[in-house]
């Protein structure tokens, strides 16, 4: 019996805190190699006028931010890159020296920067790029999630 208390407790004190809000639109999209729900504004809000003043009420969004912190990531010991997240500089460390063409992808998937390196260890400036995420492609099929802070 306290066991079922316990669990309705719990139960009632989750669904309380829950995040909620009323969507004008919105729904799933399932595809063979993966599934996305979405969902579309939020169209109420209240003004109130009155002798003491105005009130304008609205509904508020949640959101959730965090930062990944990854030090440095290697794919099959063949290439690495550290800092990651970085602010201006990153540098990719090689396990042969041959030319590498990379390419740097922005969120939207436009190519920001393209260029080739051929040491072992080289550095990339990529202090003019805006804070936010990046995929830089290397041409031996090695691709890499950056986070520029």
């Amino acid at each position: 019996m306290k066991h079922l208390l316990f669990l309705l407790l719990v139960a009632t004190a989750s669904a309380n805190y829950a995040q909620s809000g009323t969507l004008s639109a919105g729904g799933d999209i399932d595809a063979s190699d993966g599934n996305v729900a979405y969902s579309i504004g939020q169209p109420f809000f209240q003004y109130s006028i009155a002798l003491e003043g105005d009130v304008n009420e609205g509904l508020q969004q949640p959101i959730e931010l965090f930062s990944l912190d990854v030090i440095a990531v290697s794919v099959s010991g063949n290439a690495s890159v550290a800092p990651n997240p970085f602010t201006d500089f990153i540098q990719l460390t090689f396990s042969t020296s041959e030319q590498i063409d990379y390419a740097v992808y922005d969120a939207f998937g436009r190519l920001v920067r393209k260029g080739s390196v051929n040491d072992l260890v080289s550095q990339l400036d990529l202090s003019d790029l805006s804070r936010g995420n990046y995929l830089l492609q290397l041409s031996n099929n090695h691709v890499f999630h950056l986070i520029k802070d």
